[in-house]
């Protein structure tokens, strides 16, 4: 499954984070929500979003992660989780991970139960438990109620082909005063989403046939530029790593982990050129680590 459905979900976190944070029903309506990404920055390996939610139970942290694509390594979450105890200073955190898988196709067999477990340096192992939420099982007026910024999932919902047309007026009409730039926002991120549950491009557009100037979409065209530039930051990840497994076999799983978390293609790029006359794995590590 291509990166470029993962684009136009991460625009929608961004347009309603809050709405996305009570899709996953686990905030008390009074509860008061912070989006705390300053805390991604502690780390080299990236998640959707983060949340403090305040509430009467005290302080909690929420991660949530949206997923179009099967090939999750997991890990990264845990990884995260352990970065939320220490940021606690102590205190005891709470700390609920949620997956938000968009269709059946992205979801893993291994990981539906919402339980991992994963390696230690000493060959034990860490448990690590999330929950799950599977799109096509919600019903679609639930998303288009959490607000304009989760409605787009609607149609990947529990919903027939022959339903489809109703909901998408549906959307239409809820959201006809929203400003310009909103709609925009929301009818281009229909149209890529759509296309994890249809592969005909033409079905799609016969679908979306009464929707205004959705070719010229601003955030159709963004996330197809997110999109090319993701799959492309994809493939020199794939290549360095195979390169690196080829030449130097015993590199270690924090660069690989390192390589995976890259997104810039220009670095991506000149580390494959250095690997030509790399003496070690360090060389590239430090390269790549280098600002």
């Amino acid at each position: 499954m291509s990166q470029k459905f993962d684009a136009p979900a991460k625009e929608l976190m961004n347009l309603g984070a809050d709405q996305w944070a009570r899709l996953t029903h686990l905030i008390p309506p009074d509860a008061i929500i912070i989006v705390d990404d300053s805390v991604l920055s502690l780390s080299t390996v990236t998640v959707d979003k983060f949340f403090e939610i305040h509430d009467s139970t005290g302080i909690w942290y929420l991660i949530v992660e949206f997923q179009s694509q099967a090939n999750y390594d997991l890990p990264i979450i845990c990884n995260y989780r352990e970065l939320v105890v220490r940021k606690a200073k102590g205190r005891r955190a709470r700390v609920v991970t949620v997956i938000i898988y968009s269709h059946p196709d992205a979801l893993p067999t291994e990981q539906e139960s919402g339980h991992y477990e994963f390696p230690r340096l000493n060959g034990e192992t860490n448990d690590f438990n999330y929950r799950v939420i599977k799109v096509w099982e919600r019903p679609p007026l639930e998303m288009v109620d959490g607000g304009i910024a989760t409605a787009p999932l609607a149609p990947l919902g529990n919903i027939s082909d022959e339903e489809l047309p109703n909901l998408l007026r549906t959307i239409q009409e809820r959201y006809a005063n929203e400003e310009e730039s909103k709609k925009d926002q929301l009818w281009g991120s229909i149209s890529f989403l759509l296309g994890l549950k249809y592969k005909d491009d033409d079905y799609i557009a016969h679908l979306l046939r009464n929707v205004k100037n959705m070719e010229n979409s601003s955030v159709y065209q963004r996330a197809v530029r997110q999109g090319e530039e993701r799959e492309k930051a994809q493939s020199r990840r794939e290549s360095l790593q195979l390169l690196l497994d080829a030449k130097f076999p015993n590199n270690p799983q924090d660069l690989k982990d390192f390589i995976q978390s890259c997104q810039n293609t220009t670095k991506l790029d000149q580390a494959l050129i250095r690997m030509l006359e790399a003496q070690s794995w360090e060389t590239i590590r430090d390269f790549l680590t280098s600002d």
